[in-house]
């Protein structure tokens, strides 16, 4: 979709969750092949310093790498440009974001229009929410169990 200036209207949608949610595990493993089957101009972008990068094998997550990095200002400023730039040529930009509730991801937030909220309980569901809404009062997308996104791997694992 254009807008008036010919630039792609586009939408930024944050993921959140605590550190070991299920962020990473979500974006490549359920988001990644459904946005792209369904033929979307999207890209993903890492939003956290020591995200988890994915392993691929035969187009399937393999695994994943922790990447070293320290999360400050200068990361910050690297992700919100880098966001300015992704929003001129893809209509849905996914940030996998960092796992703290920290100043860092406050303007990680304020760049975006949406977000999803991953958690392994309730209350982590909540906590994110709310600091989320505290922050930019965006709407939250969808919130998912990550015990319920495990359980289902776990099982087709199995199969």
């Amino acid at each position: 979709m254009w807008n008036i200036h010919n630039k792609i209207s586009s939408k930024v949608i944050g993921v959140f969750g605590f550190p070991g949610s299920g962020k990473t595990t979500f974006v490549w493993e359920v988001l990644y092949p459904k946005l792209q089957k369904a033929g979307h101009n999207f890209f993903i972008q890492r939003a956290n310093p020591d995200a988890d990068r994915p392993l691929s094998s035969k187009g399937k997550l393999a695994g994943v790498q922790k990447l070293g990095g320290v999360f400050n200002e200068e990361f910050v400023n690297w992700v919100i440009k880098s966001v300015e730039n992704l929003r001129k040529q893809f209509n849905l930009v996914y940030l996998d974001c960092g796992g703290m509730q920290s100043e860092e991801n406050k303007k990680i937030i304020e760049i975006c229009d949406e977000a999803i909220v991953i958690g392994k309980e309730v209350k982590d569901l909540i906590s994110w929410r709310d600091f989320i809404l505290n922050t930019k009062n965006i709407p939250i997308k969808f919130y998912l169990s990550s015990i319920v996104f495990n359980e289902v791997n776990l099982s087709e694992d199995k199969v």
